[in-house]
């Protein structure tokens, strides 16, 4: 169910049938995810926050991404969400490294992209004087080890569209 849907299995989640979710206590339950098939409106991944339990639609896709030559991608749902739907996108490094990198949105998420950058840190100037006189020192301007960087992304359609 990789693309599509959510990768259950990357994820180690089993179905369990939303009967047997709805005998659960959510204070006992908080932060487990449930794979539900058969959830009302056609929902699949439960989540429980400790007090209840929030349902996202089957349309949350996840995928790995590979940065360029110039820390950025572009991932392209392979299904597209509804027109005027913009997903809540969240993502994290892969692979991590010896030095410190950011990943960051490259603009706002739309119903059928998303976009990354990944920048690197640079060394901070030992002499503190040169730092305060240089006002557009940016510490994450390195452009070495941004190629290649993969990103774990998942988009999925929030519960008030």
């Amino acid at each position: 169910m990789i693309g599509a849907d959510f990768d259950v299995d990357a994820y180690g989640l089993r179905p369990m049938p939303w009967a047997t979710i709805q005998t659960l206590t959510p204070a006992n339950c908080e932060g487990k995810f449930f794979y539900c098939p058969d959830a009302p409106g056609g929902k699949a991944l439960i989540l429980c926050d400790g007090v209840a339990f929030r349902a996202f639609a089957r349309g949350t896709q996840s995928k790995i991404l590979t940065t360029d030559a110039a820390g950025k991608v572009t991932w392209t749902f392979q299904l597209p969400f509804a027109t005027g739907v913009v997903p809540c996108v969240l993502f994290g490094l892969v692979n991590s490294a010896t030095y410190v990198l950011d990943v960051s949105m490259d603009g706002d998420p739309t119903n059928t992209q998303a976009k990354f950058m990944v920048r690197q840190s640079q060394n901070v100037p030992q002499n503190l004087a040169t730092l305060l006189l240089s006002a557009s020192y940016n510490i994450f301007g390195s452009t070495a080890n941004i190629s290649g960087v993969k990103i774990h992304a998942t988009a999925f359609v929030p519960n008030n569209s």
